[in-house]
């Protein structure tokens, strides 16, 4: 300032401080966080039928798993059970349940498998198949075995479950069918190694039977 200019800023001025509110702060972060989860649900793959499944009307066991669930270690589920008795119902209720901590995918085997084949009808590359199921933190494979798989979408689906297992990502599967029963239908058009590989490394995750009757039977002959 010139010598002789009058300052026109008094001399108790302090310049506006931002005030951190932590309420504010919390409520704001607890916004973002459920703006992630809309996003990750979105482009998660449920069927618009189970986007509101509810962990709480679930098994107990289902409730537990979810509850104790570490998008940094490896907990893999295989839910066997009937038709109609709520194995897609409870996956897509445990996605749901943690889309907010991790990204989540949920996609039936037919869904791969026709995947798969599209690439081979393009003359396309099954990697980019292979790098959108194995690298997300958790995927669920529904229906398990009802397709029968080519010898070459067998061993696409095992790099994906075998990618999965070595890097400790989280599975869940849901299957009608027994170990021996799911064995059988993946070696009935591919190979039996193959076959054997990858429900080998089924067998080393939880493991949960629900039974029930069927919940759709009603709503067809009632």
């Amino acid at each position: 300032m010139k010598k002789g200019t009058l300052s026109m800023v008094s001399s108790d001025f302090k310049a506006p401080a931002f005030i951190c509110n932590d309420g504010a702060k919390a409520q704001y972060e607890q916004q973002e966080l459920a703006l992630i989860r809309r996003e990750r649900i979105a482009r998660s793959g449920i069927p618009t039928r189970f986007l509101k499944a509810d962990l709480g009307s679930c098994d107990l066991r289902i409730q537990s798993y979810a509850a104790t669930f570490d998008p940094h270690s490896s907990h893999s589920l295989f839910l066997r059970g009937d038709v109609g008795v709520g194995k897609t119902y409870s996956a897509a209720a445990i996605l749901l349940a943690v889309a907010g901590t991790c990204p989540v995918r949920f996609a039936s085997m037919g869904d791969i498998l026709r995947e798969v084949k599209a690439t081979f009808a393009n003359q396309g590359n099954e990697s980019e198949v292979v790098k959108k199921y194995s690298g997300v933190s958790l995927l669920a494979v529904d229906d398990l075995g009802k397709e029968k798989p080519t010898a070459w979408a067998l061993d696409v689906l095992f790099t994906i479950i075998d990618k999965r297992y070595s890097n400790n990502k989280t599975t869940i599967f849901t299957c009608q069918y027994s170990g021996a029963e799911l064995y059988e239908r993946l070696a009935s058009e591919g190979d039996r190694e193959t076959a054997h590989a990858i429900v080998s490394r089924l067998q080393e995750g939880q493991y949960i039977v629900l039974e029930g009757e069927d919940r759709r039977r009603p709503q067809l002959i009632g």
